[in-house]
This record gives C-alpha cells, sequence and structure tokens, in this order.
C-alpha cells in the first residue's frame, strides 16, 4: 500500500520549525510526484462551471486550507503540538476525500492546499518579518523559499494586462519558490533577501517611492587608463589597477558621489572594475558620515551599487543602504570572454563566480537585484533568478567596449519573459578609450511597455557628449529619471517614463 500524504509529513515532522519548511517539504513532494503542473492545476485545482465534472473536493479544501493557516497562526507553547495539530488536520481531510481522477493527483491536492495556506500566512505577516532569507532552515536541499512581499512600482498597471503561465510556481502570490536546480552546481549559497527599512522619518525617501517617482545616477568615472589585464594561464586574465589609480579614486569617486547626491539621485550605480576595495570602502565610511552628520544631503538616497571590484580572483560588487550599511555583495557569474583559441584570447580567471547573490526588498519599489555585466547574457544564471524573482529594477555595473550591440537585446528579453523588470547598465568611459573614444552610449535603461496587448522591453539609450577634454576636471554623471505612467488598460504605452540628463 502506498503511503499516505500524512505519513510522509509525519516521517518528517520534527523539520518543520517554521511553515516556510513546510512549504519546502510541500512543493517537493508536489514537484516530484505532478509531472505536468498545468495539467493538475487545470484538473484539481482550477474550476470551470460550464464543466461537465469539477473536483468535488474543492469546498473541503477551500475550509482546510483556512484551517491550515489558522494553525499555523496560534500561539502553541511547543513545535511539536503546532505539528501535532497540522497532522491530525491533514488526516481529516484524508478521510474526507472523495475519489477524484488518479489517485496520487488527487491526494497531491493536500499538499498544494497547504502550500496555499502558507502563502496567505505570509501575506498576513509580511510585516513581522526583518531577517534575511531564504526562510526554510531545516527542510533546504532541494528547495529555497522566500517571502514575497514587497509591492512593486508597476504592480496596479501591469497585473491585469498580461496572461500569467500555469504553474505551481505562479499560483503562489507571497511565496517565492527557488529549485537547486535553478542554481549552478559550483555555487553552494542561493540568494539572499534583504529588505531595506525606511524609518518614520524617512519622509523624502518615502516620497519619492509613493509617487513613484525615482532618480537614478549612473557615473561612467572616467576617461583615463585605471585598470589593466594581467595574463594568468593560458586565456585565462585578472584585473590589475595601474600605479597611483586607487590614492587618485578616492578623491575621484567621493566627488562624483557628493553630484550624485546634489542631484537628488535615489540610486546611484558606479560601473564594473573601477571600486577598488580602498574606494568601496571610502564610499561606504562617506555615506555612513553623511548620515549622522548631514543627513539632509542624502535624505532621498536609497542605494548605492558600488560597482565592482577585482578582490582575491572575484569580481565583487557592494550593495550599500543610504546610511553605508553594506547590505550584501554581488560576485560576478558569467566570465568575459574574447576570442576562441586565438592569439589574443581572453577569459576571466574568477576563482568564486556566483558566490553571493543579494536582492534588496523595498517596500513600494520591489524587489532590486544587480548583475555585473555579462551576468545578464541570455539564459544566465542571473537571467532564470529574474524569471523567478521578477525583480522591478536590474541594476547592470559594465565595463564593455560596446553596449548597444552587447546588452540591448539580453535586457528586452529579461523584461519580455517577466512584464515588469527595469534594467538600467551603466558603463565605464574607460572601456571605450582605446579603440572607440568617440562612442556615444554610456548606459541603457529598458522599461516594460505594452504594444498590442503585449508586453516588450523598450530601450533608452543613454548618451554621452564628446567629453573627453573636460573629463579630468569637470567629471559628469548622467541621471535617468523615471515615472510610473498610468493608462488605462485598452490604451499602448511605456509602463514606466524615461528622461536622461548628462551632468558636468
Amino acid at each position: 500500500m502506498q503511503d499516505t500524504f500524512s505519513q510522509a509529513l509525519l516521517s518528517i515532522a520534527s523539520q518543520f520549525d517554521n511553515p516556510f519548511d513546510l512549504a519546502a517539504f510541500c512543493y517537493d513532494y508536489l514537484t516530484t510526484r505532478i509531472t505536468a503542473q498545468a495539467a493538475f492545476i487545470g484538473a484539481y485545482i482550477w474550476h470551470n462551471e460550464n464543466s461537465r465534472r469539477n473536483n468535488p473536493n474543492i469546498g473541503e479544501l477551500d475550509r482546510f486550507c483556512m484551517a491550515v493557516k489558522a494553525i499555523l497562526g496560534e500561539k502553541c507553547d511547543t513545535d511539536t503540538e503546532r505539528q501535532r495539530k497540522l497532522i491530525r488536520a491533514v488526516r481529516k481531510m484524508e478521510d474526507r476525500l472523495e475519489d477524484f481522477g488518479t489517485p496520487e493527483w488527487n491526494r497531491c491536492t493536500l499538499p498544494f492546499f497547504i502550500l496555499r495556506a502558507v502563502d496567505e500566512y505570509v501575506k498576513q505577516t509580511q510585516n513581522e518579518r526583518t531577517e534575511s532569507r531564504p526562510l526554510n532552515q531545516f527542510y533546504d536541499d532541494r528547495i529555497f523559499v522566500y517571502a514575497n512581499a514587497a509591492s512593486s512600482m508597476t504592480d496596479e498597471v501591469i497585473k491585469n494586462t498580461v496572461i500569467p503561465s500555469v504553474s505551481l510556481h505562479d499560483e503562489l502570490e507571497y511565496l517565492i519558490i527557488l529549485e537547486r536546480k535553478d542554481i549552478p552546481e559550483e555555487i553552494k549559497t542561493p540568494p539572499r533577501i534583504v529588505k531595506l527599512d525606511l524609518g518614520t522619518d524617512d519622509s523624502e525617501r518615502k516620497s519619492a517611492v509613493e509617487r513613484k517617482e525615482l532618480r537614478v545616477a549612473i557615473i561612467p568615472f572616467a576617461c583615463r587608463g585605471m585598470t589593466q589585464i594581467e595574463q594568468d594561464e593560458g586565456a585565462l586574465f585578472h584585473i590589475e589597477y595601474v600605479p597611483g589609480y586607487i590614492e587618485w579614486g578616492v578623491g575621484r569617486a567621493l566627488t562624483l558621489l557628493h553630484k550624485a547626491l546634489k542631484e537628488k539621485a535615489n540610486i546611484i550605480i558606479f560601473p564594473e572594475f573601477v571600486c577598488e576595495r580602498t574606494i568601496q570602502k571610502a564610499i561606504r565610511e562617506e555615506l555612513e558620515r553623511l548620515s549622522w552628520k548631514s543627513p539632509d544631503i542624502t535624505a532621498g538616497l536609497l542605494l548605492v551599487i558600488a560597482g565592482s571590484r577585482w578582490d582575491d580572483g572575484n569580481n565583487i560588487a557592494d550593495i550599500l543602504g543610504y546610511d553605508g550599511t553594506l547590505l550584501g555583495r554581488q560576485y560576478k557569474y558569467e566570465r568575459f570572454s574574447r576570442g576562441k583559441d586565438e592569439a589574443d584570447s581572453l577569459i576571466e580567471n574568477l576563482k568564486d563566480p556566483g558566490k553571493e547573490c543579494t536582492i534588496v526588498e523595498i517596500e513600494n519599489v520591489g524587489n532590486v537585484m544587480t548583475g555585473i555585466c555579462r551576468d545578464i547574457v541570455a539564459e544566465s544564471y542571473l537571467a532564470r533568478l529574474t524569471e523567478i524573482f521578477t525583480p522591478q529594477f536590474l541594476f547592470v555595473p559594465a565595463w564593455s567596449p560596446s553596449v548597444y550591440k552587447g546588452f540591448k537585446g539580453q535586457m528586452e528579453r529579461i523584461t519580455a519573459r517577466n512584464f515588469k523588470t527595469c534594467s538600467i547598465l551603466c558603463n565605464c568611459c574607460e572601456a571605450y578609450e582605446k579603440k572607440t573614444p568617440n562612442r556615444q552610449e554610456i548606459g541603457l535603461a529598458v522599461v516594460p511597455r505594452k504594444k498590442k496587448n503585449i508586453v516588450e522591453g523598450k530601450t533608452n539609450r543613454i548618451l554621452r557628449n564628446c567629453c573627453k577634454e573636460t573629463c579630468e576636471c569637470s567629471s559628469c554623471i548622467f541621471t535617468i529619471d523615471m515615472r510610473l505612467a498610468y493608462f488605462s488598460k485598452e490604451q499602448d504605452g511605456d509602463y514606466i517614463t524615461v528622461a536622461s540628463e548628462q551632468k558636468i
């Protein structure tokens, strides 16, 4: 006789110290038994009044879902007491389950409605959690569970204009499920979601968020040579900094940081490579100093993406909060490569590619992700994560001799796949110096737009003037103003409008 779901649940009940371990088990149980998720959902979960037959258990399963949600919200003396109540509720539902369809898929409705109960529980308790995610702590070999608690800028205008896919993942509104198979084997740690809290006194920050108007400053940094390629074995290479760069770079970075703050930037992005460890530390300490001594200067700031640095064999970006707090790091995963077994071929020699991935949750903005240069190439690890976590923003520090050809298509595909992501790329002027000094595209901003009921990505080019001759004495930044556009369901247009300007 095949084990019942309650028996499977009982066998590992000791691991259910929180609802997210329970959700991980239920999702794992379902994905190992449901070979066609859309067929299961169509026959056993959804109903149609015109159908010759619907699942006769739906009413009881809805009541079971509410009972499980109540158990999760109860104050129990011990976890064991909650586990026992849950097992009793499952056994009671098993006894009431009428025969329908195939026995195994019929039984699978129980873990599905437990997942739905946890989803509802997260909605009810979303403001009570401050810890980093993933949230499951014990049942975490193959499944990672996150709370999708942040409302996004575009939720209200996009929700009713797209057709969602039919899958277990998309049946959940407040839970995000990441499967181990979606993480490359060499990466041992799944992404973290960290929450950027806005305090009661953060009126300027909150005002920008509530207006759904954000200003992003990208900082191309400088036209001069700052980095150099050093050969390792074969085509492998790493980055080193030219003599004197670090001392000069600290002053340059702080000058540009203040220029961006003077322009009331809510997000500031430095490019790839230029923020060596000492420079990143100087940016962090300056933000901390300003938040204590001159909080009016950083009153509207949310995040600083401190470009990236080449450090001990890795390409690492620091993600900083408005007060200099290190929220997390992003390790580059996709290696830069050039040529194929040619005399000057190159492959980036990353020691721990993708070691850390940090997603920042900002209420009323959404999830914010960072990808370093080639990390956003089609079908990459990070591109897959944008489908799962559906970030409102993807910020891309880059160092590339071509941004329009190298990134436009990839960034547009990311938006077209999840309907909501706005991607902003910040390139470094140094990347153009030797071969294409007059190239104008220094950044890209891709936003979702509706065209004939299809959501696609629209690219806005960020252009620099021929400013090389003034670069040393008059460093520049570029501001990108992004504003949510409201229009009727029947209208076509850009969900986010974009206006950019070079500030010298």
